[in-house]
């Protein structure tokens, strides 16, 4: 893991996962923001786009 966001005082604020195909932990609720806030939609779009292709990528075993 290795950090991707940081506060002014150096606390880091985000993690991810360059061996996942998408993991990204932040430490805020880009929720509260997303609407007015293109960058903190973007997690979801990015989100959304990823967890779409790995359904499209992945058989489930009946």
């Amino acid at each position: 893991m290795e950090s991707g966001a940081h506060a002014p005082d150096g606390v880091i604020e985000a993690v991810e996962c360059h061996q996942h195909p998408w993991l990204y932990a932040v430490q805020w609720h880009p929720e509260l923001t997303a609407a007015e806030d293109p960058s903190q939609q973007r997690l979801f779009d990015k989100l959304v786009t990823a967890s779409q292709e790995m359904s499209n990528s992945t058989q489930i075993a009946a």
